[in-house]
């Protein structure tokens, strides 16, 4: 059997194949790592992990296992999109008005109270 490190020699000096089976080596490994931290779109944090990969394939050094690298790679897109779905809650507003999200008077008051009291201390 051919090791990882030698497919990825022989993917770098433009053998498609050899790219094509290292990534079916792995993809259950990678569905796995993604389907038990995501609620869904772990086939799109796959595909993000190989295409960083494809960009990135001349950076790896061997200094480690190629596995190793695959799930470094792997975890930074996890935190990418973890870090997207965080910033941005999906409203729906056919349930949710924009006064359901606003701040509402008597916070306002209650912090513009403060920034005075502290813009005199």
């Amino acid at each position: 059997m051919t090791t990882d490190v030698e497919l990825l020699r022989r993917w770098r000096e433009g053998d498609a194949k050899a790219g094509n089976e290292l990534f079916r080596r792995h993809f259950h490994s990678l569905y796995r790592f993604f389907r038990d931290k995501t609620t869904g779109g772990a086939d799109d944090l796959i595909q993000a992990t190989f295409l960083a990969c494809v960009r990135a394939r001349d950076q790896f050094r061997g200094d480690s296992s190629f596995r190793t690298y695959l799930f470094t790679v792997a975890r930074h897109q996890l935190y990418r999109h973890i870090r997207a779905h965080a910033r941005a809650p999906e409203l729906d507003f056919a349930h949710t008005s924009l006064l359901d999200i606003a701040t509402s008077p008597s916070v306002v008051l209650e912090r513009d109270q403060r920034r005075a009291q502290l813009l005199q201390a």
